[in-house]
């Protein structure tokens, strides 16, 4: 991945954010060939990472909008995360590492919109998948 850090004037990434543990379950599969010559699927193992969820700015969800996206959450995750615009992201109700568990209005799976690294951290646009919305919505 490359190094978003400027040189003249270096920007540290927010270690005060990084307090919840957050999941990426990449799209990506191996496919071999078993036993009876049939096909068999393998998912690619989920990454792990303490990072930040919260909502999405206006900005965010204005910009999201003309592009037809509808904007639910943001997450940030540090520079070095396995991080791709067709993974799903999952916000579990648990406290891991941290012992902070995520706020419950956030917890869910959410397909990834967009990924936008910033000098000091990845942003990851999130929606939201049908089906899982948060127990407190209509």
């Amino acid at each position: 991945m490359t190094d978003y850090t400027d040189p003249v004037f270096p920007i540290p990434a927010p270690e005060f954010l990084w307090i919840y543990d957050l999941v990426v379950h990449p799209a990506s599969a191996s496919v071999t060939l078993g036993e009876g010559r049939r096909w068999r699927y393998e998912q690619s193992a989920s990454v792990g990472f303490v990072g930040y969820i919260a909502a999405p700015n206006p900005r965010d969800v204005d910009r999201a909008a003309r592009h037809d996206i509808r904007l639910d959450a943001v997450a940030l995750a540090p520079h070095g995360t396995a991080v791709e615009a067709a993974d799903q992201f999952e916000a579990p109700a648990a406290a891991g590492s941290t012992g902070h568990a995520v706020p419950s209005v956030f917890v869910g799976r959410y397909a990834i919109a967009e990924v936008r690294p910033n000098a000091s951290h990845v942003r990851i646009l999130l929606t939201r998948i049908v089906g899982e919305d948060p127990p407190h919505a209509p």
